[in-house]
């Protein structure tokens, strides 16, 4: 699953954290190399594709927020 409009102080310990109701099992944010600093998105890896798409219709209805931010 695509995660965007991510703080650039989260880290994948708390994107894991969000989705880890919905069955996430991984999660991953993308750093810039030079700044080696969040880029603003991420990925969250699921066991199952309805868990996924659990997760984003979740995630999406609520507006769940991090840090001032709603996540896409």
């Amino acid at each position: 699953l695509f995660v965007s409009n991510l703080s650039w102080n989260i880290d994948w310990k708390r994107l894991l954290e969000v989705f880890a109701p919905h069955g996430a099992v991984r999660a991953n944010i993308i750093k810039d190399r030079v700044k080696d600093r969040s880029r603003g998105y991420g990925f969250v890896e699921f066991p199952t594709e309805e868990a996924m798409n659990a997760a984003l219709n979740a995630t999406t209805s609520q507006k769940v927020e991090l840090e001032g931010r709603v996540i896409n």
